[in-house]
């Protein structure tokens, strides 16, 4: 089951984050990640911590982790800074609130719902089955390692001359030893699959109507000029699941680079995977069966928004004309500067490429002869840029510039010194509204969705009895 020495570059203005923002971003993974080791370290032989009530139905630490590992909150991780826990709660709160509305209008009930958490719980335990079957069953030694670099060596250490295999000396076995490792578990986890599917294949009932088969291939031409793939009669069929000849034809025309035995072949392991996995039952292992919970909580969030709230929203010309007259610093057309510039490894270079400039020399040429970035063969060719793509020393030199004036000497943080001209300014201005009408669109339905959630939860509020075990939450927040 195939559950299948570089040269020193420079960019002359690459966009980077600054390094405050860097940082915050790196407090704020660190914190998540201590955050899920603390949940999981206490979470260890004791029952789940509830953090909140919500009508009698309890938000937990399993509902925190799973918020920020699996739904990953992608709204916040952009902005913050470190982790708020509380922030999080209230939005579980605000998230299971909606959940009950859901299931009170009977969503958990609706096919696409209940299709979506079968789905989800298939793709569960093929994963569970695979890690069963493949990766537990497939063990590595230290002799199996030797053994198999002493047999690929030149894949592992080219151009390694041996008078034998017996030859492959220690050092370099040492060297990629990882490597080794990673290439004969995929080796062996890949003979474990195969010898997995032949097991699947003998106690399964399979029957493939050959004739039939036969018949699709030699009426394909025909099929494809018409367009017609509405074939019923069943053309492969696994312990009772029927591949027809609809569907074969469709799958065929979606993957005309696989064969027709191929796109047989792999229905079968695919159906014969999916079967053995259900038939474990994962679905009752009482992490799975809490982790498709919370997956039915979030499809049935996101469809109570989508099917209640969002048909409320009512978006027309006038609507938008007047949020964009509104939000206009939100249509800003930034800035952009013409600039060139010569790059320099050394100081002392960089001082006396300045001293020439104060005393005429021209800019293109010094450019052309000492500069050491890409566009050195163009002159330093002028380009255009944005503050967003230029490091803060040089946002900050620009800021000081008019037309056509040189920088004094800027020092870029890999090092490396470099001397601008600002030869042309586009100064920022207010986009066109026809440019903008989709984005502003989208910013308008948002704000109205958002506008209209807020006052619909706090209504559920006020009609809801909700505790929060503040307690609890300092307590998480305090192994930060």
């Amino acid at each position: 089951m195939a559950l299948r020495k570089q040269s020193k570059q420079f960019a002359p203005f690459t966009p980077f984050l600054e390094l405050n923002e860097v940082t915050n971003r790196v407090n704020f993974f660190l914190s998540v990640a201590v955050l899920l080791l603390f949940i999981g370290c206490a979470s260890v032989g004791q029952k789940d911590r509830i953090l909140a009530l919500v009508d009698g139905d309890p938000v937990t630490e399993g509902d925190l982790q799973y918020s920020l590992t699996i739904k990953h909150r992608k709204e916040d991780l952009s902005s913050a800074g470190s982790l708020n826990i509380s922030r999080y709660v209230n939005k579980l709160i605000d998230d299971r609130l909606l959940v009950h509305e859901a299931r009170t209008a009977g969503m958990d009930r609706l096919p696409e719902i209940k299709q979506a958490l079968e789905a989800y719980i298939l793709r569960e335990s093929v994963v569970r089955l695979h890690k069963e079957e493949i990766v537990e069953k497939v063990a590595i030694t230290e002799d199996d390692l030797r053994e198999y670099y002493k047999k690929n060596h030149e894949q592992f250490s080219p151009g390694l001359k041996l008078l034998s295999k017996e030859d492959a000396p220690d050092i370099e076995f040492d060297k990629v030893k990882d490597r080794i490792r990673k290439a004969l578990r995929k080796h062996k986890e890949k003979e474990r699959s195969d010898e997995y599917l032949k097991t699947l294949h003998a106690k399964a009932k399979i029957t493939i109507r050959d004739e039939l088969l036969s018949a699709l291939k030699a009426d394909k031409a025909k099929r494809e000029a018409e367009n017609k793939p509405d074939e019923k009669q069943p053309l492969v069929e696994v312990n009772g699941e029927i591949l027809t000849a609809g569907e074969f034809i469709f799958v065929m025309k979606q993957t005309r680079k696989n064969s027709e035995e191929d796109v047989i072949n792999n229905w079968i392991e695919r159906k014969l995977i999916d079967m053995e996995a259900l038939s474990r039952h994962y679905e009752r292992q009482p992490d799975l069966r809490d982790i498709a919970h919370r997956y039915e909580n979030e499809l049935l969030q996101i469809t109570y928004i989508k099917r209640i709230i969002k048909p409320q929203v009512k978006v027309t010309d006038e609507a938008m004309i007047e949020y964009y007259a509104s939000h206009q610093k939100d249509y800003m057309e930034p800035a952009r500067y013409k600039i060139q510039q010569i790059l320099v490894e050394k100081e002392e270079d960089a001082q006396e490429i300045l001293a020439n400039l104060k005393n005429g020399a021209d800019f293109s040429w010094i450019a052309e002869k000492k500069s050491v970035d890409p566009t050195v063969s163009k002159g330093g060719e002028p380009v255009w840029v944005t503050k967003a793509d230029l490091p803060k020393p040089v946002k900050d030199t620009i800021d000081t510039m008019s037309y056509g004036d040189i920088s004094p000497i800027v020092k870029y943080v890999d090092n490396t010194f470099r001397i601008i001209k600002l030869q042309d300014i586009y100064k920022e201005q207010v986009e066109e509204y026809d440019k903008v009408r989709v984005s502003v669109q989208q910013a308008f339905f948002n704000e109205q969705i958002n506008s209209l959630l807020e006052n619909y939860l706090n209504q559920l509020k006020k009609d809801s009895e909700i505790t929060v075990y503040n307690e609890e939450i300092s307590s998480l927040e305090a192994g930060l």
